[in-house]
This record gives C-alpha cells, sequence and structure tokens, in this order.
C-alpha cells in the first residue's frame, strides 16, 4: 500500500517501480481534498530492492514532470 501526502487534488498521479528484472506502474486517483492518496499495490511486488518514480499527470494523460520523487524500499 501507498499512502501518498501533500499532493494537489486536481492532479492525478503514476507511481513507477523497478527492479533489475520486474517493472510495474500504478495510476492514481484524484486526491481527496486534503491531498491524501491511498493505493493498494494488490500484492503484484516481489522480494528484492525496488525504485518508485512520483509522476504527476497531465489532462491528455501524459507525464507533466519527468520524476517528482524518488524512493527505494527492500521487500
Amino acid at each position: 500500500m501507498f499512502h501518498l501526502t501533500n499532493l494537489d487534488p486536481k492532479t492525478t498521479y503514476r507511481i513507477e517501480g523497478a527492479t533489475s528484472t520486474e517493472s510495474i506502474c500504478w495510476d492514481t486517483d484524484l486526491p481527496s481534498a486534503d491531498g491524501i492518496v491511498d493505493l493498494a499495490t494488490g500484492g503484484y511486488l516481489d522480494q528484492g530492492t525496488w525504485t518508485f518514480e512520483l509522476h504527476a499527470m497531465g489532462h491528455n494523460g501524459r507525464e507533466q514532470h519527468k520524476i517528482l520523487t524518488t524512493f527505494d524500499a527492500t521487500f
């Protein structure tokens, strides 16, 4: 589960995750009025070290910014 805070409530976002052998992405709904999104990963993440990137999405469904933030996690 991803818990995102301080987001623009008028923008959708994409989280992209990758390991050395796998990649996956999730698109969010609009954040709540207070800028929060909770996004279930659906159990799709394999064990290992992942790097995640957060992108803002434009009205045309394309990423507006290359990378807003990155974070690493090991499962």
